[in-house]
C-alpha cells in the first residue's frame, strides 16, 4: 500500500547528524540487491555504486526534529526505488534530500523535466537532490548548503540570483518515505531572464560533455487558477510531493 505523503511548516529547529557507520543489512537481503545490481549492470546500464546517506533513525520531539544518518550505497537506494514491496522493510534505503520551490521575480514557480538519461526520466519536480559529503561539517548536515549547490549544479543559479532563501516545508512519507526539506527561494530575476540563462548554462555543460540534469524548465505563474489548469492538464508524471506543494503554495492561507 502506497504511503500517502505527508507535508508540514518546517520545524524550526532541524537537525540530521552522521557518525560515518556502515548500515548492516541482513545477509538474505544484502544478496538480493547484490543480484539485482549485477542484473543492471549486466543490461548495459552505465551506473555507479557510490555511496548514499540513508536515514537510521527519524524523530519528531518537543524541541524539533532529530535525524541520524548511516552509510549506505547506490545499489541499496535503486533497490529500494524499483521493488515497491521493499519500501515498507525497516531495511529500505530511505534518504534525505533538499528541494528548492523556486519563484522569479515576476511570481513564477520553476519546475524541471528530468532528462531521458536519468532514473526517474521525463518527471517533473522542483530543484533537488540527495546529500553530499560537502554538505556534512563536523558530523552535521548543512541544509541550506545543499540546496544552494544543488541550484547551481541543476539550473546554475548562484547566490547572487537569490534574494531570499529559507526553508519552508517538511515532506514525509510518499512514493519512497523519503524526507525532504523544501526551501523557499525568490530570486531576483523574472521567468525570461531565467530561462536565457538556463539555455546559456545547459549549452555550456554539453559543451563540456555534461549533461544536463534537466531536459526543459518550466515557469508557472504562481496564481491558483493557473495552477489548477497545470495540475489538471498535464501529463507528465510529477514527484509525488509536487502537487500538494503548489497547492500549499497558492492557498488563501500560504505566506509564500
Amino acid at each position: 500500500m502506497d504511503t500517502p505523503v505527508h507535508i508540514q511548516h518546517a520545524p524550526s529547529h532541524i537537525v540530521a547528524t552522521y557518525r560515518n557507520e556502515k548500515m548492516v543489512l541482513p545477509q538474505a537481503v544484502q544478496e538480493r540487491i547484490d543480484r539485482f545490481w549485477m542484473a543492471e549492470v549486466s543490461r548495459g546500464k552505465k551506473l555507479t555504486r557510490g555511496p548514499v546517506f540513508a536515514v537510521h533513525q527519524y524523530e519528531q520531539m518537543k524541541d524539533g526534529t532529530h535525524i541520524q544518518l548511516a552509510n549506505t550505497d547506490y545499489a541499496h537506494y535503486l533497490y529500494t526505488i524499483t521493488n515497491k514491496d521493499f519500501v515498507s522493510s525497516p531495511y529500505a534505503c530511505r534518504v534525505v534530500h533538499t528541494a528548492a520551490l523556486v519563484q522569479t521575480l515576476d511570481h513564477c514557480f520553476v519546475i524541471g523535466e528530468m532528462a531521458s538519461h536519468n532514473a526517474h526520466a521525463n518527471r517533473l519536480q522542483l530543484v533537488a537532490g540527495g546529500l553530499d559529503t560537502v554538505d556534512i561539517n563536523d558530523g552535521h548536515v548543512d541544509f541550506k548548503r545543499s540546496i544552494v549547490r544543488e541550484l547551481n549544479e541543476e539550473v546554475g543559479i548562484s547566490l547572487s540570483h537569490i534574494q531570499r532563501i529559507e526553508s519552508k516545508y517538511l515532506k514525509t512519507g510518499g512514493d519512497f518515505g523519503s524526507i525532504v526539506l523544501i526551501f523557499d527561494v525568490q530570486l531576483r530575476t523574472k521567468a525570461n531572464e531565467l530561462q536565457k540563462q538556463y539555455h546559456e548554462y545547459t549549452f555550456q555543460l554539453l559543451k563540456q560533455g555534461e549533461k544536463p540534469e534537466f531536459s526543459d524548465l518550466l515557469t508557472i505563474q504562481r496564481e491558483s487558477n493557473v495552477i489548477k489548469q497545470f495540475i489538471h492538464n498535464d501529463p507528465r508524471k510529477k514527484v509525488d510531493y509536487l502537487i500538494p506543494i503548489l497547492e500549499m503554495a497558492t492557498s488563501p492561507h500560504s505566506l509564500i
